[in-house]
């Protein structure tokens, strides 16, 4: 995840500005975030055979992992309507995927950040209005995804 978002950091930099490397990392971190939404976590606790607690460990979970693959590429990508409008679609894609209802919300929370990030970077209305239609179905497909 943190490799993906490097890559895709990168190439929103001012040096290179290369969207499309962005958006193909956004898409490799939608398939990567599939997988894990479709998982079992692990626990956070290690038992013997016996079934004595014997580890305790600082295991990552659904949310540690969204926000990784989130919140950098929301907060630099939000100059970019076109990284904006993909982060909404990928979130919308994982949705049906997704086996745990709190990570439903988790999900609806990043788009709705990425909405108001995108709109409070984007300067014209269209490009607006495109985020905001890009948020609708993102939403709708996260709430359809929770029924």
């Amino acid at each position: 995840i943190d490799q993906l978002v490097e890559v895709a950091l990168r190439a929103l930099s001012p040096g290179i500005n290369d969207p499309f490397t962005a958006i193909t990392s956004i898409e490799w971190l939608g398939a990567s975030l599939i997988r894990v939404a479709e998982r079992k976590m692990p626990s956070r606790w290690r038992y013997d055979e016996k079934g004595q607690l014997r580890i305790i460990t600082d295991a990552t979970d659904f949310e540690g992992i969204a926000n990784a693959a989130f919140n950098q590429l929301r907060q630099y990508g939000c100059k970019s309507v076109a990284v904006t409008i993909r982060l909404l679609q990928v979130l919308a894609r994982i949705g049906p995927h997704v086996v745990r209802q709190n990570d439903l919300v988790i999900l609806s929370g990043h788009a709705q950040k990425v909405r108001d990030d995108g709109i409070a970077a984007a300067v014209s209305e269209p490009d607006q209005r495109d985020i905001d239609q890009a948020f609708g179905r993102a939403r709708e497909a996260l709430m359809k995804a929770g029924r």
